[in-house]
């Protein structure tokens, strides 16, 4: 039987004292230090950081596995985050709550940079903007909430793209048209795919005159809490202002900024 703990300091909104569930706590309490922790923990480590006996916190472990919520390691019987944990998280940020939560961090970016910074998800073989905040001056780039951007050839697109799981990305690459669409596009399969594996392995893509005549982009990935790429962080500027010296200055500006959202978004782990 579930012990029940009431708070009558605490009442709730209904007038009756706030009543909590001790075992749906400790199951809690115990779901988040072990996704505090980041990677998987032992049965002993559980018992001392959760002040519980062996027999409560196998229950209670072997009850959040078999909902998903934990896996437990065949070799170490140590426990992680399961699947179901990951789906829940990933659920729950709207595209609308991501461009809310991500417009103070593009601002930062423009008073920094001032150039324009904006937010992208891939939908299908395209970037979406989602959020954009323009640059300063009356040279910049302006951009606007639901644009599209090729996912092969501007630099957001080309972060989705590179740190999509490796079938699908391949799917995408075998079915998209890789037409010229600025002086540096790459319309060479097999080039696109090295350029890939580069943006993967640093962590962040160029696009230099590639997407359009005149502007130069860099992005970067913003992870969720299951260490998903759910969207991408870009600055983007007219090249005559924009050297390629000059973006390759931005890339500690941007991975402070991505590394801001991706906490905002619970992530709590690094890339890779």
């Amino acid at each position: 039987m579930n012990s029940i703990v009431q708070n009558s300091e605490t009442p709730a909104r209904s007038g009756a004292a706030r009543t909590i569930i001790q075992s749906l706590n400790r199951g809690l309490q115990i779901l988040e230090s072990i996704a505090a922790k980041g990677a998987s923990v032992p049965l002993s480590q559980v018992c001392r950081e959760a002040g519980l006996n062996r027999s409560t916190a196998h229950h209670l472990l072997q009850t959040l596995t078999a909902r998903g919520y934990l896996v437990q390691d065949d070799s170490s019987r140590a426990y992680r985050l399961g699947p179901a944990a990951f789906r829940l998280a990933s659920a729950s940020w709207s595209e609308s709550q991501l461009a809310e939560m991500a417009a103070p961090v593009l601002r930062g970016l423009v008073r920094k940079t001032g150039e324009t910074a904006n937010l992208a998800v891939r939908k299908g073989d395209h970037a979406v903007l989602v959020e954009t905040v323009d640059g300063e001056g009356a040279l910049r780039v302006v951009d606007r909430v639901g644009a599209a951007r090729p996912i092969y050839c501007s630099a957001i697109g080309k972060v989705l793209l590179a740190t999509t799981p490796g079938e699908e990305r391949e799917a995408i690459l075998r079915r998209l048209k890789l037409k010229r669409i600025g002086p540096r596009t790459i319309t060479n399969r097999r080039q696109l795919r090295c350029e890939l594996a580069r943006v993967a392995a640093r962590g962040y893509a160029f696009d230099d005159e590639e997407m359009a005549p005149g502007v130069r982009c860099i992005a970067a990935p913003v992870y969720a809490f299951s260490g998903q790429v759910i969207a991408a962080v870009g600055i983007a500027g007219p090249a005559a202002r924009l050297s390629r010296d000059r973006l390759r200055r931005f890339v500690s500006l941007l991975a402070g900024a991505v590394d801001t959202l991706s906490w905002r978004l619970g992530y709590i782990g690094k890339p890779g």
